[in-house]
């Protein structure tokens, strides 16, 4: 069967269910499975996947009560992030935050994909301050390449 066709029971499941947070999360790691592995020979298709990925998985996020409150009012992405503080919603931040990150990676030459990263940056660092180790603290290698990426 593979992973095209996982990803397209999972829409389907979506589709069924569209405000299950554990579906959303679901279809932010599949398209950011699928899209890694095609990076190397199709990287636009992959970024096209990584920001599907990412936008599922904002819808996720955007299930918190305090984040979404937050973003209503205003509040920079940022501020809305740190009202999230439920180890329940770290597998939307973490992978939300995966997805954003490897597109960014993939648009290296477009000064306004850098600016994203901030965002990306504020996610992981919300991941961090629940639980530092969470997925073998996949967080801390994505900050780190932050940190790299950043003059």
């Amino acid at each position: 069967m593979g992973l095209p066709a996982n990803i397209l029971q999972v829409e389907g499941l979506v589709r069924a269910a569209p405000d299950n947070r554990d579906l959303l999360v679901l279809a932010c790691m599949a398209y950011s499975g699928m899209a890694i592995i095609i990076e190397d020979d199709a990287p636009m298709r992959a970024a096209a996947l990584y920001a599907k990925g990412q936008a599922y998985g904002m819808r996720a996020l955007g299930q918190h009560h305090g984040f979404r409150k937050a973003r209503d009012a205003g509040q920079p992405f940022e501020a809305a992030v740190r009202k999230i503080d439920s180890k329940s919603y770290l597998p939307a931040l973490l992978w939300t935050g995966v997805n954003w990150a490897q597109g960014i990676n993939l648009r290296l030459d477009d000064p306004m994909a850098l600016v994203d990263g901030a965002k990306v940056k504020a996610l992981m660092d919300q991941v961090v301050s629940i639980d530092t180790d969470y997925f073998h603290g996949l967080a801390h290698v994505i900050r780190g390449a932050y940190f790299t990426m950043m003059p």
